[in-house]
């Protein structure tokens, strides 16, 4: 008949082992808490402005394409190739 013995020492490695399992579960918890916390922020931050993280995106980048637009008539406007030719800019 076989006979399973355990030492000490597993025993001890696993206790440590619960023990640091226990302390990553304490870790994971509170990041969680901490970016539940911070989606609430974001969420209000974005509400003040009047939007939702949903349509956050699309309003993103249409004001980005509005300044690209407004960037190149800008451009458009201004007499480029005079001012390179003076060696102005």
């Amino acid at each position: 008949m076989e006979q399973n013995v355990v030492s000490m020492q597993e025993l001890d490695d696993l206790e440590k082992a619960i023990q640091k399992s226990q302390e990553l579960r304490t870790m994971a918890l509170t990041k969680k808490q901490t970016y539940e916390e911070t989606i609430t922020q974001t969420r209000a931050g974005l509400e003040t402005l009047g939007t939702t993280p949903e349509k956050a995106r699309e309003e993103i980048d249409f004001i980005d394409k509005t300044i690209s637009d407004n960037v190149t008539k800008i451009k458009n406007a201004l007499p480029m190739d005079l001012l390179k030719e003076w060696n102005m800019i």
